[in-house]
């Protein structure tokens, strides 16, 4: 956790030293916060078939909350709970039936994840490829006048529209990244263009270094790049 919200950097950080030296400094460095929503297994009684319900209350009853150590708690009321989520910018809730048991490993419609997907307008700054059909595009956007990356995004256009891009975008590649705060090169598999086509990106949050996590490109749209800030 940072500032009382799960941290995505965070988590990264600590699960690629998990098995590095430095494991005990980060241990005390970022310490993890262990969010409980279940138990499986009590007194040796297996309780995977038993209702939620039960099963969250048995959690409450049995869980000592140390340090650390947080009971995730259950709302009823689904759609004020996602406003408030909103309203602290956190990454959604997940819906559950009361009855339901638990079903490990699998996807099924009695547990649902809905996610609170940030949206942005982006301005393309170059591409990748995959041979000859582009695969992402490198996307920025302006802050204090200044040209920035913020990531890539490689899902959410239609084969066609990947292979249009493959014919158009080559054509108008040049030789200098127009990013402020990019250091690749073209040799190193990025392809630079001017920022004037726009598009329309939806993604799961903005994170610590100025990155859009889980981009989805979800169209195209007629807008003046200028008008892509950092908000």
């Amino acid at each position: 956790l940072k500032n009382g919200k799960p941290s995505f950097p965070s988590v990264m950080r600590r699960d690629l030293s998990a098995n590095s030296p430095t494991i005990k400094y980060m241990q005390k460095l970022l310490p993890i916060d262990y969010m409980i929503f279940d138990i499986l297994r009590y007194n040796g009684e297996d309780l995977v078939s038993r209702p939620l319900y039960f099963r969250q209350q048995l959690l409450a009853d049995v869980l000592n909350q140390e340090e650390h150590f947080h009971l995730v708690d259950g709302f009823s009321q689904g759609k004020s709970l996602f406003a408030a989520i909103k309203s602290q910018d956190l990454e959604g809730i997940v819906a559950k039936r009361k009855n339901s048991r638990y079903i490990p490993g699998k996807q099924h419609k009695e547990w649902l994840k809905i996610k609170y997907r940030r949206q942005h307008n982006c301005v393309v700054g170059g591409f990748t490829q995959r041979g000859n059909i582009i695969n992402s595009l490198l996307l920025g956007v302006y802050q204090e006048g200044k040209f920035i990356y913020v990531g890539k995004a490689g899902s959410g256009l239609k084969t066609a529209e990947w292979q249009e891009l493959s014919e158009v975008l080559p054509g108008l590649e040049t030789a200098s990244s127009p990013f402020t705060n990019f250091t690749g090169q073209p040799a190193q598999g990025y392809h630079f263009i001017n920022p004037k086509l726009v598009v329309h990106v939806e993604f799961a949050e903005w994170t610590e270094d100025m990155q859009l996590r889980s981009p989805v490109i979800k169209g195209f749209i007629n807008l003046s790049p200028e008008n892509c800030v950092f908000e």
